[in-house]
């Protein structure tokens, strides 16, 4: 089976894949949280997971730092994909139907045909998260800033 967990669920399906590994195919862990928060680290596995996995965090979520989230995805064996400032990667964070996750999740799904298990694509990259766009400025006759602008009142 394929597993993706988000949050605390990552952490209850890490120990569960521990003791169930012939079962299970992978895993993607979407913004764990941080198993010390919760006095769980001593029941998560502390080697290489029998599987190919992916942890998926960033830099700013407060439930778990991104220093963290790299040491369990290093003592795992998995990907470590750093989404940057995304929060806790949730509805919350901005983030609404994730193509990107699909997309990550997809190529863990190519591991398993990967010799040997567990490589991933390294010319993925993630394009951030999909957030409402600000409508586009006319700057000029064929020059179109996307991007959020600011009215600074009329021209002197």
């Amino acid at each position: 089976m394929w597993i993706i967990a988000h949050g605390f669920g990552c952490l209850a399906a890490a120990h569960a894949a521990a003791d169930h590994h012939d079962k299970v195919a992978g895993i993607m862990f979407v913004a764990p949280a941080d198993p010390q928060r919760f006095g769980v680290s001593s029941m998560l596995p502390t080697g290489r997971l029998a599987f190919p996995s992916v942890v998926v965090a960033s830099s700013n979520d407060p439930w778990m730092r991104l220093t963290q989230a790299g040491y369990w995805a290093d003592l795992w064996g998995s990907r470590l994909i750093n989404l940057g400032n995304a929060g806790h990667i949730n509805v919350d964070s901005g983030f609404g139907p994730w193509q990107d996750g699909l997309d990550i999740f997809e190529q863990l799904r190519r591991t398993q045909c990967d010799l040997p298990l567990g490589s991933l694509d390294p010319d993925f990259r993630f394009s951030g998260p999909r957030k409402r766009a600000a409508p586009p400025v006319r700057l000029g006759e064929n020059l179109v800033w996307p991007g959020p602008h600011i009215s600074r009142g009329d021209p002197a």
